[in-house]
């Protein structure tokens, strides 16, 4: 019997699955040969707890519990310089604010950067809290506990057709009908 069926391995579906497999039978049906084969493998990896809107910065906090836990290891150290260029002066005090950030000295932050171009940018500023994300680690971490759980992730599983049924799961050989 399956309690839960994820469409799609890339880091949104097998860490949704992950937690899932806890507390039922989790399949995850990925169309291509590995997970996370487009935007989750190639995205910049980067955790700051204080960038982005209200709600993403909440769960950027939130997800710090999991990965100085189950994702030990996965973050490591990365420098974040943000520029202010002339006419940028608002967005640069709301970032400075908001992100807790540290002003840096143009000069200091053209030593640690040497391609900035210190004649257009006016202000900079640091954060001590950029960590990036060794996401095919993460990836790893995952499946392996959807696996530990008795779950199951299956490659080149491409579901062409959702259709209600009265049964929980059919499968007709490789084309996968929910």
């Amino acid at each position: 019997m399956l309690d839960y069926l994820i469409i799609g391995g890339g880091i949104a579906g097998i860490s949704a699955a992950a937690r899932l497999s806890e507390h039922g039978a989790t399949l995850v049906l990925e169309a291509e040969a590995h997970l996370a084969y487009h935007t989750s493998g190639r995205s910049a990896a980067l955790y700051e707890q204080n960038y982005g809107s209200p709600s993403t910065v909440a769960l950027a906090k939130a997800a710090r519990t999991d990965f100085d836990g189950m994702l030990s290891g996965v973050l490591s150290p990365r420098g974040f310089l943000l520029v202010c260029l002339q006419g940028e002066e608002a967005q640069f005090e709301y970032d400075l604010e908001h992100m807790h950030l540290s002003e840096v000295a143009v000069a200091d932050a053209a030593k640690l950067v040497p391609i900035l171009d210190s004649s257009s940018v006016i202000r900079t500023a640091s954060s001590a809290t950029a960590r990036d994300i060794d996401t095919d680690m993460m990836l790893q971490i995952f499946a392996r506990r959807i696996h530990a759980n008795g779950g199951t992730v299956e490659t080149n599983q491409q579901v062409t057709a959702i259709d209600k049924t009265k049964q929980e799961l059919a499968c007709d050989h490789r084309k996968w009908t929910i």
